[in-house]
């Protein structure tokens, strides 16, 4: 399983001490890719799945479109609807109009 990397960066603590303010630095870190959970599980998969997506232009399908085109790739995933493409989806790929 593949590590997920963590960056940090800087952030600034105040304290006061006798009414004056004082800065601190002290370092945080940034959040985690929310789809790099994903990445480390389709890493360790050795045979990339095809994955239909029948009514995938409704609440989960697209989201769904996401997440398995992060983890497999364009070409794995096909998605199906009985309603049309809207003009302005760019996170459509391999759609077919079921009639």
């Amino acid at each position: 399983m593949s590590v997920i990397p963590q960056t940090v960066f800087k952030t600034k603590k105040v304290l006061t001490v006798g009414g004056k303010l004082y800065t601190r630095r002290g370092y945080a870190p940034l959040p985690i890719d929310p789809l790099a959970r994903f990445r480390a599980i389709a890493e360790a998969t050795e045979q990339k799945p095809r994955v239909l997506i029948t009514g995938s232009l409704g609440q989960l399908g697209r989201g769904l479109n996401t997440v398995f085109k992060y983890m497999y790739g364009n070409d794995c995933v096909t998605m199906t609807d009985i309603v049309k493409v809207p003009f302005d989806a760019s996170d459509v790929c391999k759609f077919f109009y079921n009639i």
